[in-house]
């Protein structure tokens, strides 16, 4: 499976008024009407809302209906492409003085799904908080080491539905041992699933919640 289901949220399959609309957006690999509407909801909603709330629903349907076969590989790929775009610009328009907080943002070795990270990059941005974004499929050595060498005070980390059944608590036990002097945050499907996880760790299941926390740094 890919990006689209592998959201850092696990909100459910909730729906909102103009879900089949997005859907048919996305069907018909209409660019500009999906960014319009996008945008629209932008404006009219938080920043973390409208994660919770529109862009996880929206990407956890898409997900789905791939998976039934009711929409093509072509569709899942338009949309992450597209989604990405858009939270890039989002948080770039939104960034803010930075906070002297720093955070790494990674999937671990074999973990492809890195869409997640753009959705928690747009809302740390968001919050002043200066990123350092290694994106997908990261080795732990290179995740730690390019934690010390960018100064970070965390590492978040965003595990996917797919690689939470392949031991990832061993791997994430090799990374505290490897980086012992950086908390450690957690989010994504694989931490919905209630996955056994090393107690040194932080986990995150919506965006609210994380937000919350992250207004308690300040």
């Amino acid at each position: 499976p890919g990006d689209l289901r592998e959201r850092v949220e696990s909100v459910g399959n909730g729906s909102f008024d103009q879900l089949e609309y997005w859907i048919s957006l996305v069907e018909r690999f209409d660019s500009k009407g999906l960014r319009k509407a996008l945008e629209q909801a932008a404006e009219e909603m938080s920043l973390v809302e409208l994660l919770d709330t529109r862009l996880s629903p929206f990407l956890w349907q898409i997900g789905e209906r791939w998976s039934r076969g009711d929409m093509r590989v072509a569709h899942e790929h338009f949309a992450t492409i597209r989604m990405a775009q858009f939270l890039g610009d989002l948080g770039q328009s939104r960034e803010k003085e930075k906070s002297g907080i720093k955070v790494l943002l990674a999937t671990l070795p074999g973990d492809l799904h890195g869409l997640g990270i753009s959705m928690v990059d747009a809302v740390l941005r968001d919050a002043g908080v200066e990123t350092v974004v290694l994106g997908a499929d990261n080795p732990v050595k290179e995740i730690a080491t390019a934690a010390k060498s960018a100064g970070v005070s965390h590492i978040a980390i965003s595990i996917s539905r797919g690689s939470a059944q392949k031991g990832v608590g061993k791997v994430l036990e090799e990374l505290i041992e490897l980086a012992p002097d950086y908390e450690l945050l957690l989010g994504g499907g694989g931490v919905s699933l209630g996955i056994r996880l090393p107690r040194d760790v932080r986990q995150f299941r919506t965006m609210a919640e994380f937000q919350r926390w992250l207004g308690g740094l300040k």
